[in-house]
């Protein structure tokens, strides 16, 4: 079973005051499953990879991305924890 990830609300996104880019790299990171390194990441949002490690190192200071290991190397990844962006509201 494939689980897709939920949009986030558009509304939200843009309540984050990330840039055109930013929201690019952002949106790379959180649809693919796994890591990314930085060349990747930048081919996927079609931008140059020094705006991309940029843009990853705000994010990271942000708190909605992280850099993980992976077999020596550095990929970055979308942060969990920002699950309260992607569930809709309960009704009372």
């Amino acid at each position: 079973m494939i689980m897709k990830k939920p949009q986030i609300n558009p509304k939200i996104l843009g309540s984050l005051g990330l840039s055109i880019n930013e929201a690019k790299v952002f949106e790379v990171l959180r649809t693919q499953t796994l890591g990314r390194d930085i060349a990747k990441i930048a081919r996927v949002a079609g931008l140059p990879r020094m705006t991309v490690s940029d843009i990853l190192h705000r994010l990271k200071e942000r708190g909605l991305a992280e850099r993980v290991t992976m077999k020596r190397r550095s990929n970055w990844k979308y942060k969990r924890g920002l699950e309260f962006m992607e569930r809709r509201p309960v009704k009372w």
